[in-house]
């Protein structure tokens, strides 16, 4: 586009299209008013002769009413059969009707709705006729096929009813609607004039040619259809009964003359606006043609002084204005080519600064990062993109925060990290915090933090050093200390455990060798006791009749027995357990029994925990190759475990052995009802000191020292939790040409 063009354009705008707006928005505002007033007028018009309608049609009712009440019709249609109507009754009825063309026909009723009168037209005046229909009335619709309308009174006499009609022919009465659509209450298309603009096919229905119809006439009275393109057509119910339409008649309104006076005002606001534009281009080519000599002069102007650095002068005529002007923009080039000169030496010196910046930042070993006064990243180097993975184009002028996520080792959530100055003074710091690589993994980082003002802004700088490897290393001796303290626990419950063993076997082998004894004492003196008891009747020991005790001693004895050979039976398996074992031998062991020893060691844990602790050891279980003391260490951990994950006593815990389909495997599933593991928790669940029990004293080394177990026998371990419980499948390898065990 062109200045001359853009000059007439700006002086239209600025001339025209203000009054063009205020023109346009009155117009169309006028224009509509103009148009709603003609709708009103008629739609007022149509009420009118809607009225003026309904008046003829009271009319008619009333006349038809008085005729039904003169004395001669009551004595005809309610005294004795249907006689002609006299002379004087023809006269009277054809006087006050034969002014009223349309009506074509006249009848009265009894009040069996026979027909006892019937008079009809014959050219102006009413004729007697013969009764139609066999003297019955006709149940005629208020409108029939041949476009007569039946208008019908029931008048109250005092020899009874008498029911009054008119056929009134359709055309005559409303002529002047001729020109007009006449539709029934169902949209069937009655008269159709010759000048419609609707085009009517055969069998069309008006409810669906007049789209929004049927709302409308459901009103019973005068309404306005308009249709989205501007057609309007007024329509005016026929009501002959007092309720419902029998027609209704739609007039098509004329709007040419509003459309007249519209097109008329937009031609001449046209033409008033092209005479106008005319003298605009004018005085805009002028103008134009002036201003193409100076941007002439200035474009020759500009081009020595940017492109050959080379002072200008400008000289223009013309106003005061543009005369000043010229020297101001002489003396402004004069500036900018010592402007320039200068600059063009500073920039070669920064250049010179700046490489030997990034040659020494790039040799550097640690990350650094210069970091702008509003957190954004301004300086990049080539250690950090090794570091985080980021390249220079996709880190600078974006915040680091969010960019590498730091965050200190002991607080899970991102940090914001010299974002701004201290009011103590510089910042001078080192801190050790955890960044997030691009890859999305976590890598350990040392920073050195300190701040800097560059063109008199605050600007922080980072030093990032990988201490990856220290911090593996690290991690690697608190695992070892921690299970050197653990192992060293062991040992000394280890010994705990032997003493205590000890010290409960003593006083337990006497149970089990005085037990046999006193059974065997009572049976021998049971002879006796029963001959006293037969000679003398009951008697007390130990407080209880002897016909009782005779039955409950022996069964003492037993249990007594019993009960010492168990606890001979838990002090072995403590001894088996807590026996230190640094060969790590390997036999074969029955996988039944270990399952059965864990439980026996774990039976009072259990008996509090759970009313519904259930072992289902498979028969026939080939024999595996292990040492038995670390296998019920596995076990005895899936055991407690499942007793702290249990909500309350109704819970079930199920230990369960078998072996796989291809019998190459035996496997130990402890399932237990508890809360579950978690879905992130699974999957760190045998990681060295990752607990989930940390709030009840857990150390999170059972599962891990487990594991190790389980892969030292060449097995594997492997839990799954749906949210509701938690199943801990261990399984391992059959050594080859075993024979099964014999356990149950």
């Amino acid at each position: 586009m062109n200045l001359r063009t853009q000059i007439f354009l700006a002086a239209f705008a600025l001339g025209i299209m203000p009054l063009l707006t205020l023109v346009g928005v009155n117009l169309r505002g006028h224009i509509k008013r103009h148009e709603e007033v003609s709708l009103r007028q008629a739609e007022v018009g149509r009420l009118l002769e809607f009225t003026n309608l309904n008046d003829r049609i009271e009319h008619y009712r009333h006349t038809l009413e008085m005729a039904a009440m003169l004395p001669e019709t009551e004595q005809i249609v309610n005294s004795g059969p249907a006689t002609l109507p006299s002379p004087n009754l023809v006269g009277l009825l054809s006087s006050w009707f034969s002014k009223h063309d349309s009506i074509r026909e006249i009848a009265f009723y009894d009040r069996h709705d026979r027909q006892k009168i019937r008079l009809i037209r014959d050219e102006r005046f009413f004729v007697p006729a013969a009764n139609g229909q066999n003297g019955k009335k006709p149940s005629h619709p208020m409108l029939t096929e041949e476009r007569h309308l039946i208008l019908s009174k029931k008048v109250g006499t005092a020899t009874g009813p008498i029911t009054g009609s008119f056929r009134i022919d359709a055309e005559r009465f409303l002529a002047k609607y001729l020109d007009s659509l006449w539709i029934t209450p169902a949209g069937e298309y009655i008269h159709q004039p010759s000048s419609s603009k609707l085009t009517i096919a055969p069998g069309a229905n008006a409810l669906e040619d007049f789209p929004r119809l049927l709302r409308l006439l459901d009103k019973r009275k005068p309404a306005l259809w308009e249709s989205d393109s501007g057609f309007t057509v007024t329509w005016m119910p026929v009501i002959l009964d007092g309720s419902r339409p029998a027609m209704w008649i739609g007039t098509e309104v004329d709007r040419a003359a509003a459309r007249k006076w519209k097109n008329s005002l937009i031609t001449n606001i046209i033409t008033i606006t092209l005479i106008m534009a005319a003298i605009i281009f004018v005085i805009a080519n002028a103008i134009a043609k002036k201003i193409d000599s100076i941007k002439e002069q200035i474009l020759i102007g500009l081009d020595q002084v940017m492109n050959s650095n080379r002072e200008f002068r400008f000289e223009w005529t013309g106003p005061k204005e543009i005369r000043t002007m010229a020297e101001d923009l002489s003396r402004l080039a004069q500036r900018y080519v010592t402007t320039m000169q200068a600059r063009e030496e500073a920039e070669k010196a920064l250049r010179e600064n700046q490489e030997n910046f990034r040659n020494l930042t790039n040799s550097a070993q640690d990350a650094i990062v210069l970091m702008d006064h509003q957190g954004n990243i301004s300086y990049w180097n080539q250690t950090a993109e090794e570091m985080f993975g980021y390249g220079n184009a996709e880190v600078l002028g974006k915040p680091i925060h969010p960019l590498i996520s730091p965050r200190l080792l002991e607080e899970p959530s991102v940090v914001e990290i010299g974002s701004q100055t201290s009011d103590e003074g510089p910042i001078r710091e080192t801190i050790e915090l955890i960044t997030r690589k691009k890859d999305g993994s976590d890598l350990p980082v040392e920073l050195s933090l300190s701040e800097a003002r560059i063109k008199d802004k605050w600007h922080s700088i980072w030093i990032i050093r990988d201490i990856s490897e220290r911090k593996e290393a690290e991690e690697n001796s608190r695992l070892q200390q921690n299970q050197l303290i653990q192992a060293d626990k062991m040992a000394s419950l280890g010994l705990l455990v032997s003493g205590m063993a000890h010290e409960i076997n003593n006083p337990n082998s006497i149970a089990l060798l005085n037990t046999p004894m006193l059974a065997e004492a009572w049976a021998s003196v049971s002879p006796i006791l029963e001959r006293y008891y037969a000679e003398n009747g009951d008697f007390l020991v130990a407080g209880l009749e002897y016909s009782e005790m005779k039955e409950q001693i022996p069964k003492l004895f037993r249990e007594l027995e019993e009960s010492s050979k168990r606890i001979r039976t838990i002090v072995k398996d403590l001894k088996d357990y807590a026996r230190q074992d640094n060969s790590r031998s390997m036999e074969l062991l029955d996988l039944n029994e270990v399952a059965r020893t864990a439980a026996r060691l774990t039976g009072n844990l259990l008996k509090k925990s759970t009313a519904h602790f259930v072992e289902r050891y498979a028969t026939g279980l080939p024999a595996i190759r292990g040492n038995g003391q670390r296998l019920e260490q596995v076990v005895i951990n899936l055991l407690q475990n499942s007793c702290d994950a249990l909500p309350d006593s109704e819970a079930a815990i199920t230990i369960e052995t078998g072996r796989s389909e291809d019998g190459q495997k035996v496997y130990l599933k402890v399932e237990d009802e508890g809360e579950g593991i978690p879905a992130d928790a699974l999957k760190r669940i045998t990681d060295p000191f990752f607990t989930t029990k940390r709030h009840r004293g857990g150390t999170g080394l059972g599962l891990s020292v487990s594991a190790g177990i389980i892969k030292e026998h060449g097995g594997k371990i492997e839990f799954s939790s749906t949210g509701r419980g938690t199943a801990v499948t261990v399984t391992l390898p059959v050594p080859g040409n075993n024979p099964a065990s014999k356990g149950v």
